[in-house]
C-alpha cells in the first residue's frame, strides 16, 4: 500500500485524524475565532463596568479587579486573534478554560448569580462544541459546569444550586452534545468524500490530483524524482471491437500489473483515460527502466478475457492464451529529474516523460523509452 492509500482509503474517526486532542478541528480558524471572541468579551466587560457600575456589586475595588482580569485575558488573546498560525497548538483550549476561570472569578467576587452571569459561564462550552475535538469539547463543558457549581455554592448555597444547575446542564450540556455529534458526522463524511476523490473508482489507483500533488512535493524536496507514463496500445480498438466492459477489464488488469511492478512508496495513478502514471523517488534511470520493463513484460504475457470482466481483478486473466482472450501490450515512457542537473518544473518533467511515451509508440509500441535515449535504444531495452 502506497503513502496516499494509507491516508485516503480508510477515513479515521475525527478524534484520531492526525492532530492532538486539544487542537481545534480547523486549527487556524478555530484559534482565531476564540481569540476574537475573548477580545470582544474583555472590551464588553470593561465597558459594562463603566456604563453599569451597579453590576459590579458592593465589593471594594470591584472595578479594578474587573479591569485587571479583562486586561490579562485580552493580553493572551491578541496572538490567537491576530496571528493564529504562530499561537501554540493548545492556545484555543487554554484560552477557553482561562476565559471560564476569569468569568467565575468576577462572578464570585461581585456575588453575581444572575441568568446573564451563568450564561457567560456557558459560552466557552458552546464555542468548544463547534470548534474543538470531542475530548477537548467535553473538557471545556465539564469545566464550565464545575464553574457554575462553584459559583452557586459560593454565593447562594445549596438551594440555588438545586434550582439553577439542572437548567444550566440541560442547556450547556445538551446543546454541546448535539453540536459535537453533528461535527463528528460532518468530518467523517468529508473524510469519506476526500478518500473517494483521491482514488480512481475503476482501477483503485490514485487520481491525477493526488499524483500532481505528490510530484510537486517530491520536486520541492530536491531529490531524484522520476515520472513514468504508460498507455495501453490500441486501447480505442479494444473498446470499439469488444465493448467498454472489456476495456474496463483491460485497464484493471494493466493497473494491477503496474502496481505490482512498483515499490510500496511509489505513487501509482490513473492519469486520464487509458494513461497510467507513477511518481518514483530516490531512483536513477536504470532503476526506473527496470520497473518499466518488468511492467511491460508482465502485461505482454497476459491474456485478458474478451468478455465482460467478473470477479476480482487478480483472477480476471490467465497467462496461457486460452480461447476468447485478448492479448494486450503497453508502451512506456519515463523521465528522471536529477537535482543539480535538471532545473525544470513538474510540467517540464511531465512533458519529457510524455515525449518519451510517444517515442515508444512511434517506435512500434510494446516498448520502453527514456527521454534521454533514442527510440532505437528503447527498442533494444524492450527486447
Amino acid at each position: 500500500m502506497s503513502r496516499w492509500e494509507k491516508v485516503s482509503t480508510r477515513p479515521a474517526p475525527p478524534r484520531e485524524r492526525g492532530h492532538a486532542w486539544w487542537v481545534p478541528r480547523e486549527p487556524v480558524a478555530g484559534t482565531r475565532v476564540l481569540g476574537v471572541l475573548a477580545l470582544g468579551g474583555c472590551v464588553y466587560a470593561i465597558l459594562n463596568s463603566v456604563v453599569s457600575p451597579e453590576t459590579l456589586g458592593e465589593r471594594p475595588h470591584a472595578w479594578l479587579i474587573t479591569v485587571v482580569c479583562a486586561a490579562l485575558l485580552a493580553l493572551v488573546s491578541v496572538l490567537p486573534a491576530v496571528a493564529p498560525r504562530r499561537a501554540p497548538s493548545w492556545a484555543a483550549l487554554g484560552l477557553a478554560l482561562g476565559a471560564t476561570v476569569m468569568v467565575l472569578v468576577l462572578d464570585v467576587y461581585t456575588d453575581d448569580t444572575t441568568f446573564g452571569a451563568q450564561v457567560y459561564l456557558g459560552w466557552p462550552a458552546l464555542y468548544a462544541a463547534y470548534h474543538l475535538r470531542r475530548p477537548a469539547a467535553w473538557t471545556v463543558t465539564t469545566a464550565c459546569t464545575a464553574a457554575d457549581v462553584t459559583l452557586l455554592l459560593a454565593v447562594d448555597g445549596v438551594d440555588m444550586l438545586v434550582r439553577d444547575l439542572p437548567a444550566f446542564v440541560a442547556t450547556f450540556g445538551f446543546i454541546p452534545w448535539m453540536l459535537v455529534g453533528a461535527r463528528d458526522r460532518q468530518e467523517a463524511m468529508v473524510a469519506t468524500l476526500r478518500a473517494e476523490a483521491q482514488q480512481d473508482v475503476l482501477t483503485g489507483l490514485a487520481t491525477r490530483r493526488v499524483f500532481d500533488g505528490v510530484l510537486l512535493d517530491e520536486l520541492a524536496r530536491d531529490v531524484p524524482v522520476a515520472v513514468l507514463l504508460a498507455d495501453v496500445d490500441r486501447f480505442k480498438d479494444v473498446n470499439d471491437r469488444h465493448g467498454h466492459g472489456v476495456g474496463d477489464g483491460v485497464l484493471q488488469v494493466v493497473a494491477e500489473q503496474l502496481r505490482a511492478a512498483c515499490r510500496e512508496q511509489d505513487v501509482v495513478a490513473r492519469y486520464g483515460g487509458d494513461e497510467l502514471a507513477v511518481v518514483l523517488t530516490d531512483v536513477d534511470a536504470a532503476a526506473v527502466a527496470g520497473v518499466a520493463e518488468r511492467f511491460r513484460a508482465a502485461v505482454e504475457g497476459l491474456r485478458v478475457p474478451a468478455g465482460p470482466m467478473g470477479g476480482s481483478v487478480a483472477g480476471g486473466f490467465s497467462p496461457g492464451g486460452e480461447a476468447a482472450t485478448l492479448a494486450v501490450t503497453v508502451s512506456v515512457g519515463f523521465a528522471v529529474h536529477r537535482p543539480g542537473r535538471d532545473e525544470g518544473s513538474a510540467r517540464d518533467l511531465m512533458v519529457r516523460a510524455d515525449a518519451a511515451l510517444y517515442a515508444a509508440k512511434r517506435g512500434g509500441r510494446n516498448r520502453v523509452a527514456h527521454d534521454d535515449e533514442p527510440v532505437g535504444r528503447s527498442h533494444q531495452l524492450a527486447q
